[in-house]
């Protein structure tokens, strides 16, 4: 089983980039590290994704409101988790992505 943070909402939506981990970033980990599950902060790996492209880009994956994205910025969101799993521990589902580590954008957090 794999725990993950929930994904951030626009970080620009104040016109300045912002990311703050919610609550239940912090009850996915403690859950998963009482159960002994893997965790990955999901939302961490696409806020640092977002940090990389300019305002106006993120703003685009955000068409109607600051929650959902569009098909764009899902795809967006999909490469971080994949970046997630790729940095994860080998219990995780490391060994089963079929995608090379260097085609996939972003850097394994500490």
């Amino acid at each position: 089983m794999i725990l993950s943070s929930p994904t951030p909402l626009n970080p620009y939506a104040s016109g300045t980039f912002s990311y703050t981990p919610d609550i239940y970033t912090k009850y996915s980990r403690m859950v998963a590290k009482a159960t002994g599950q893997v965790f990955i902060d999901h939302g961490l790996y696409t806020a640092n994704f977002y940090a990389t492209l300019p305002a106006a880009t993120v703003n685009s994956f955000f068409p109607n409101q600051t929650i959902h994205t569009s098909e764009e910025g899902a795809r967006v969101v999909a490469q971080a988790f994949v970046r997630g799993l790729l940095c994860g521990p080998k219990g995780g589902l490391r060994s089963s992505v079929n995608q090379p580590s260097s085609s996939v954008p972003g850097k394994c957090i500490t």
